[in-house]
């Protein structure tokens, strides 16, 4: 291995009030309908969210995904006998003064 050279230049700045994702994954049973949300943390407010499902097929079915206080609701709907999961995810963003 060689010589380390100097020090570089510090990088610009990252972005500022850059949004990101909070996510958490739920058991599905099979035959059975659940609902979760998952919440922004304080300071930030909801811009958007979704729902995903690890089982895909005519039987499973997202029910609601919608916006709810600061965060995001979810439903999914499985009416296989296989047990799976869903993530309800809430995309966040850093509220300004």
């Amino acid at each position: 291995m060689g010589v380390q050279g100097a020090q570089g230049a510090t990088g610009p700045a990252g972005p500022v009030n850059a949004p990101f994702t909070v996510e958490e994954t739920f058991a599905l049973p099979g035959n059975s309908s659940v609902t979760h949300e998952v919440t922004c943390p304080a300071g930030t407010r909801v811009t958007g969210g979704g729902v995903a499902s690890a089982l895909v097929g005519p039987d499973v079915a997202v029910v609601r995904t919608t916006p709810l206080d600061n965060g995001w609701l979810g439903t999914v709907h499985n009416g296989t006998i296989i047990p799976a999961t869903f993530t309800v995810s809430a995309l966040c963003i850093p509220v300004t003064a």
